[in-house]
């Protein structure tokens, strides 16, 4: 809810799946963090996953929250926010993204959400089976060419690795570039003055407040809000 009060026209969640094939949002690739049990996300089916607190290792005030489905978080958040759904490549997962397809489709979501990962593999099963899905890989560096890599819409770049001469690249091939993760005024500033086309943010109103400040920025200017429902 706080992610639609601030006014960010994106969630960005991470997806995986459970034993029994189940997806969840999950970040890691264990428990341990989110509920403080030491397994993997693949060694627990959902009726167990579904008994474990989320919450109290965040604050007091959030025991007993549990970990949501994709589907609980596409039915929350329909007609109110789109989302970023990172599909999380464990090595375990690989008939995932079908099963996100599947799910996405279910709720009509196809409109509303892109979907991004690490894995180019991934990517390419979307396009193949639901061309109407957006998608961004995600890449912690941006060099050697992206001429090649059709099966994304965009790509999903860590900050301190954009430079003009990749957002131009970008641009030049109809593709768009998304920064993350973006926290204080002066990278959000620098990547504005890039051209970047989206900023993923922990502080989406820091970035509206720069966005405001700065001349000759586009309007209708999107944050990716990334840890409002990336548990």
């Amino acid at each position: 809810s706080y992610t639609i009060e601030c006014g960010a026209e994106y969630a960005e969640i991470d997806v995986q799946e459970t034993k029994d094939g189940e997806l969840i949002l999950l970040h890691d690739n264990s428990y341990k963090r989110t509920a403080g049990v030491n397994k993997k996300v693949w060694e627990m089916d959902y009726a167990q996953v579904a008994k474990l607190d989320a919450g109290a290792s965040f604050h007091e005030r959030f025991r007993g929250e549990k970990i949501p489905t994709l589907d609980d978080v596409l039915n929350f958040c329909s007609g109110s926010l789109d989302l970023n759904i990172e599909i999380k490549y464990n090595g375990k997962n690989k008939g995932i993204v079908q099963r996100v397809i599947q799910v996405i489709r279910e709720n009509d979501f196809q409109e509303h959400c892109v979907v991004t990962s690490m894995s180019y593999q991934f990517l390419e099963q979307i396009k193949e089976t639901a061309p109407e899905i957006g998608t961004g890989y995600i890449m912690t560096m941006s060099y050697g060419s992206i001429s090649q890599a059709e099966a994304a819409d965009f790509f999903s770049v860590r900050y301190d690795y954009v430079t003009e001469r990749f957002v131009r690249e970008a641009h030049a091939l109809g593709k768009e570039v998304h920064a993350w993760t973006v926290n204080y005024r002066g990278n959000i500033k620098r990547m504005l003055d890039m051209g970047v086309d989206n900023i993923i943010t922990d502080d989406p109103v820091l970035v509206r407040k720069v966005q405001n400040q700065e001349s000759g920025t586009k309007t209708g200017f999107a944050e990716l809000l990334e840890y409002a429902l990336g548990i």
